[in-house]
């Protein structure tokens, strides 16, 4: 009586053994006939900017400064203000001297210390209109090649 069980279970490692044979196999058999996958293209190198400093504006009451020109390629604009925190505050408008065009970066209820920089693809000539209370002001202005 004790061989039949031994025997039964020989026997169902046997089938297991080649049903995971017949598996391994179909598996292997299918891999085989995938395509290739395609190669990507190549990525092309990010050139990364030089900044060049074009201006460089600072003060602590409302102002407008001079007007700057970005010839061509990217620029962009850093501010950084201190002052006391619970009471200065800080907004700014960067405006291109073509009235036409609209305010392309507006900037408002800023509390020292703070610090930002916004990037623009966008020549021309322009300027920032400062709001000031109790706050110390720099905006650096940076060009860049394209």
């Amino acid at each position: 009586m004790r061989g039949k069980p031994l025997k039964r279970i020989m026997r169902t490692a046997v089938v297991l053994g080649v049903f995971l044979s017949v598996l391994f196999l179909a598996y292997s058999l299918m891999g085989a006939r995938q395509q290739p996958r395609a190669k990507r293209p190549a990525r092309e190198k990010s050139v990364k900017p030089i900044w060049s400093a074009s201006a460089i504006f600072s003060g602590d009451m409302p102002a407008q400064t001079s007007p700057f020109v970005i010839e061509r390629g990217r620029w962009r604009l850093h501010w950084e203000t201190d002052g006391p925190p619970n009471s200065a505050s800080l907004s700014f408008t960067v405006f291109s001297v073509n009235q036409a065009l609209p305010p392309i970066l507006e900037k408002n209820g800023i509390h020292p210390p703070d610090a930002g920089t916004a990037t623009f693809r966008q020549g021309g000539v322009f300027y920032v209109l400062v709001s000031s209370y109790e706050a110390n002001w720099r905006f650096f202005v940076e060009s860049s090649n394209p």
